[in-house]
């Protein structure tokens, strides 16, 4: 079996003198490998039942990102998985995420406490995809240690975004999908709830809505390609870093420079 990453990243990128001295890098590793992850003051103790659904999300997500290589060198600990009070990761985030958020610097996970069991583990899997995606760390222009590329999406030198802010979202809703349909929903202990439970709604349902609209235009467009093989395109981007291949597709189906406006969010069908 093969793994990526040091153990929750898979590389640093930067210009002198603004680089990630490789010390730096080694004291990201040591701090994770020895699980101190960040305590949140406004971190709950998890309970039994938490933590096992924690384990049981955390499972099959590795499961499915096995199927693309992604094995990271250890599963995410439970010291790094932090769950506060309904709201608090919208609060803690300043309103950048709700109900949960991946930190791609920390290797941790914060999660809002839910009454729901399904949506809990829905949101712990979602969350743990993005600990498997393509995370490759800058230092910005500012001296901070950031993301430059998480998933499908690309920083600026600042941290800041600047290609396909949603689509990386979009792309791990598949997989909610997925896990819904396959797994979750088959679960004994969920299936009451998930008789009535809405994946398309609780799941990024705009943004996916977006990029199953580009999927089946690419498709319409190239006939030799079906849909499932352009979804693949799309999740190799988010977890593999494989841009190049759907950059062409994209231009070379709607235009030269499209694939960049449609990573500004200018490209419409």
């Amino acid at each position: 079996m093969s793994y990526v990453g040091p153990v929750f990243f898979d590389g640093v990128v930067g210009e002198q003198p603004k680089y990630i001295p490789a010390f730096e890098v080694y004291l990201l590793v040591e701090r994770f490998l020895q699980q101190a992850g960040t305590a949140k003051e406004e971190e709950l103790k998890k309970t039994p039942d938490e933590i096992a659904l924690i384990r049981f999300a955390q499972d099959h997500a590795i499961a499915y990102l096995s199927q693309y290589e992604r094995q990271r060198r250890l599963p995410l600990p439970l010291s790094h998985i932090h769950i506060l009070k309904e709201g608090g990761v919208k609060e803690f985030t300043e309103g950048d995420a709700a109900g949960g958020a991946y930190s791609t610097t920390l290797g941790d996970i914060i999660i809002d406490r839910d009454s729901s069991p399904l949506s809990f583990a829905l949101k712990v899997f979602h969350e743990h995809i993005h600990w498997g995606s393509w995370i490759v760390l800058q230092r910005t222009t500012t001296d901070e240690t950031e993301a430059y590329r998480a998933g499908i999406t690309i920083h600026k030198r600042d941290g800041s975004v600047e290609f396909f802010q949603d689509m990386s979202e979009a792309i791990v809703g598949l997989f909610d999908r997925r896990f819904f349909y396959e797994i979750a929903s088959q679960e004994e202990r969920f299936k009451k709830e998930a008789a009535t439970f809405s994946i398309e709604e609780f799941s990024r349902p705009e943004e996916v809505r977006v990029l199953r609209q580009v999927i089946d235009e690419l498709a319409r467009r190239n006939p030799m390609l079906t849909q499932g093989y352009i979804t693949e395109m799309f999740i190799r981007a988010e977890l593999k870093g494989y841009l190049l291949n759907l950059a062409r597709l994209f231009d070379q189906t709607f235009g030269k420079g499209r694939f960049r406006e449609f990573g500004k969010g200018e490209f419409s069908i």
